[in-house]
Parts: structure tokens; sequence; C-alpha cells
């Protein structure tokens, strides 16, 4: 093994409060007629784009999406800045890894500049060689080209490459290309975690 690849959002930082509360804002905002908690289910299988791009659809056509991203700009921004912790053992592994070697990059479906705030608030920047953003390479996790450009820039082998992810339908794609993933389980994702056959931690204290 001599790379690693990890998901940002609920991988290594527990942030998926922040997008969870953005959308929330955005129901109360525009008053739209549905029941969040039981909508909630059916965007954990949807990138924040994504989530934002139905909202639209089925509720509010004649509003733009620049605006509903700019409502909930600010908030996001300022949680990543300030306030989003990392997942517990997470500074450690990477720093434990660092040491010895490995090649590690963020593989996310967040933005560059969202990932880059909150590895440099807790001083990860410079163990990570390379973000790779999904959002501003236009490109989603649901294809296996974001991974084949990480396997690609390392120069390494999908067998030598271990993945870190929470998402399950991530973790489906990389696994296409021989990539070994480890899934990071919760509460909301322990049934499609177990449906996939994947191993899974709970956090990094479990692999330090």
């Amino acid at each position: 093994m001599n790379t690693i690849l990890f998901d940002l959002d609920g991988t290594l930082i527990d942030s998926m409060y922040v997008w969870e509360n953005s959308i929330r804002h955005l129901y109360d905002l525009y008053h739209i007629p549905s029941d969040f908690e039981a909508d909630k289910p059916h965007y954990f299988q949807m990138t924040y784009p994504e989530v934002l791009q139905n909202i639209q659809k089925k509720f509010m056509p004649q509003i733009s999406m620049k605006e509903m991203i700019h409502e909930a700009a600010d908030y996001i921004d300022s949680e990543y800045r300030y306030h989003v912790p990392l997942k517990p053992g997470v500074k450690e592994f990477i720093q434990t890894q660092f040491a010895q070697d490995m090649d590690m990059a963020v593989v996310t479906s967040n933005s560059t500049a969202l990932t880059e705030t909150v590895l440099n608030r807790f001083d990860l920047q410079k163990d990570i060689a390379r973000i790779f953003s999904a959002q501003d390479l236009r490109l989603t996790k649901r294809e296996p080209e974001i991974y084949q450009m990480a396997l690609n820039y390392f120069q390494t082998e999908p067998q030598e490459t271990l993945m870190f992810e929470d998402s399950a339908y991530a973790i489906d794609t990389a696994r296409q290309l021989g990539i070994q993933c480890i899934g990071i389980v919760n509460e909301d994702n322990k049934s499609e975690m177990e449906a996939l056959n994947v191993e899974t931690i709970n956090d990094f204290t479990q692999v330090i």
C-alpha cells in the first residue's frame, strides 16, 4: 500500500450537520410545503448541488440555483472556517502516515476552497499532496474518472491504493477500478455499508 485517498465530509470531518442545517434553512426560508425530516433520507444519496436541484425542480422552479447557493454560502463558510471538527483520530492517523512517506489525497464532492479552509485550520494541508474536487472538476463520484485521476497523479495502481469513504455509491465506484475501500459507518449509512459487504470503522481511532 503506497497511496491513501480520503473523502472529506463525514470521513475526515464531522460536517454533515452543516449541509443538513443549510437545507433546513432553505425549507424554512422558502416555506417549502414538505417535511424536511421525511425528505432527508432521500438526500443522503445525493451531492449538495443535486439536493438543491431536486428541491428547485420539485418545489420552487422560480428560484434560481444561484440564489439558493447564495442563501446558504455564508453559513457554510463560517462553519468550515471556525467550527467543523475533525473526526476522532484523523490528525494522528494522517500525521503517522505522512511520517511513513505515504502518498495521500482528498477526493471530495466539496469545493477545493472549503477543503483547503478546513485542512489549513487543522494544519493538515501540508500532509495532503493533492485535493481532487468533483465540484470544481465538474465530475461526480458516481463515475470512476476522478479516482483514475488520483491514481494517475500518484502513478500508482488500484491494488496499491486504499480509500476511506462514508458514501456507499462512492465506494461502489472506486471498487470498479479495484481500489480497496474502508467505509466510515454511521447511523444513517449503516444498512448501505452492510449491503456493500465492505470493511468499516466508526472513526480513525480504530486504525491508529
